[in-house]
Order: structure tokens, then sequence, then C-alpha cells
């Protein structure tokens, strides 16, 4: 619940926290996602990693992968 708040003073204030450090908004459950997602393309299961990339946009995470590994973005 704080963190919406604190979504929508950002979007208020245009404070752009979010690029400050996107870290924070993560719920246990998204970061949890991120790991076992990351876990996965490792171990080079791709068909759980396209699954868990679908479960993480259900939950506003946009995830690419790219040369420097996964990388993601908390959508609105």
């Amino acid at each position: 619940m704080r963190a919406a708040i604190f979504r929508a003073m950002d979007n208020v204030f245009a404070l752009d926290l979010d690029r400050a450090d996107a870290e924070i908004w993560l719920t246990d459950e998204q970061s949890r996602l991120l790991s076992e997602r990351a876990a996965a393309r490792a171990a080079k299961n791709f068909a759980r990693s396209d699954e868990l990339r679908e479960e993480l946009l259900t939950l506003k995470i946009a995830v690419k992968d790219g040369p420097t590994g996964q990388e993601y973005e908390v959508i609105a």
C-alpha cells in the first residue's frame, strides 16, 4: 500500500523515483519471481522463463533480456 502512495506522489510531483531506485518498488513476490526467472534462463529452461515473464507482466513488471542479462521495468 505504501508503494502505491509513493508512486502516486511520484506521478504528481514528477520526482522520477522509479528511475532512482526501482528495487524499492518491488514486492517480495516480484523479487522472488525475477530471481526464479534469472535462474531458469541460466539453466536454459526457456519455457519456464517465458512463463515467469508472463506472470511478472501481470504483476506490473516488464522483463527484457539484454546483453548484460535480465532487465526489468516497473510499469503503471
